[in-house]
């Protein structure tokens, strides 16, 4: 997936998940921005996917650190 791909599949996302009500409107801020600096879209490392994903499925939310 490419850097515009990965965003516009993204801004997709977001939107869909406002519309639903899944989460608040002002979660999904600046969705349209036309710019974003080459180091902005980053992938993480397997280690810091893993410790996201389990931080955000055991419900500790956005701000865990990973271990």
């Amino acid at each position: 997936m490419t850097p515009d791909g990965a965003l516009a599949c993204a801004r997709f996302v977001a939107y869909s998940l406002v519309a639903e009500q899944v989460v608040p409107a002002h979660w999904a801020v600046d969705l349209d921005r036309a710019h974003f600096p080459p180091d902005a879209v980053t992938w993480p490392d397997d280690a810091t996917h893993h410790e996201l994903t389990r931080a955000r499925t055991l419900g500790t939310g956005w701000e865990a650190e990973p271990s």
